[in-house]
Formats: structure tokens, C-alpha cells, sequence
């Protein structure tokens, strides 16, 4: 259940810190912007772990907050990576 919070929880903490900590300089800002991305990376992990631990542990209070980190962690990841690849192929 505590990796499956953890899944959820992850892009809320990233977020936060993206909205309330002010970054200045363009190195805080891409700082800022891997520490996020590595956020969203370990939800996603964190998120299949809990699903791989269904089989143990049972569905309850498993199931729905992992698939909700799961697809909320890899859709961010996505949009990273894209915005990402866009950035060094358009120069």
C-alpha cells in the first residue's frame, strides 16, 4: 500500500516544488526540471511495484491508487521525454 502512495503521491511533491520554489537562474530551472523528472521515474517504478505486489498482498487499497500513479507518472514522463527530444531537434 506504501508503494502504491508513493505512486501518486510523487507527481503532487514534483509539482509542488515546481509551483512554489522560485528558480532564478537557468540551472536552477533545469535542475529543478530533472528533479521533477526523476519524481515522476520513481512513481512510475513505485507504481509497479505495488501492482507486482497485488499477487501478495491482495487488491485492496492497492489497485486503483497504483493504476492512478501509473498512468499519471507515465503520461509526465512522456510529455518529458517529447518535450525533451523537441528540444534537441529543433536548434
Amino acid at each position: 500500500m506504501q508503494a502504491a502512495k508513493a505512486s501518486w503521491l510523487a507527481p503532487i511533491i514534483a509539482v509542488a516544488l515546481n509551483v512554489f520554489v522560485p528558480a532564478e537562474t537557468r540551472q536552477e530551472k533545469l535542475t529543478r526540471g530533472l528533479i521533477s523528472l526523476g519524481m515522476y521515474i520513481l512513481g512510475l517504478i513505485f507504481g509497479f511495484i505495488a501492482l507486482a505486489s497485488m499477487r501478495r498482498y491482495g487488491r485492496g487499497g492497492i489497485l486503483v491508487p497504483a493504476l492512478i500513479g501509473v498512468c499519471v507518472n507515465g503520461a509526465l514522463v512522456l510529455m518529458f521525454t517529447l518535450v525533451i527530444v523537441l528540444a534537441l531537434t529543433v536548434r
